[in-house]
């Protein structure tokens, strides 16, 4: 399963939004900080693939855990 880039359009919404950049002083991310804008998407195809494996769809659960 290959992602979309308009899947991943809200989290880069949010770096945006969250002005999150590199900090000038150390040239580093808060990489806690960053990985929260990706929470949201996770738990979307965590759900996702798991009302596909209830639904006995296991190729496309198995797609969407990846």
């Amino acid at each position: 399963m290959f992602g979309a880039i308009k899947d991943f359009q809200p989290v880069v919404d949010k770096l945006i939004e969250e002005d999150q950049r590199e900090d000038p002083t150390t040239q580093q991310y808060d990489w806690d900080r960053y990985a929260q804008a990706f929470f949201p998407k996770a738990e979307e195809l965590t759900a996702e693939a798991e009302k596909a494996q209830q639904e006995g769809s296991r190729e496309k659960a198995s797609e969407l855990f990846l």
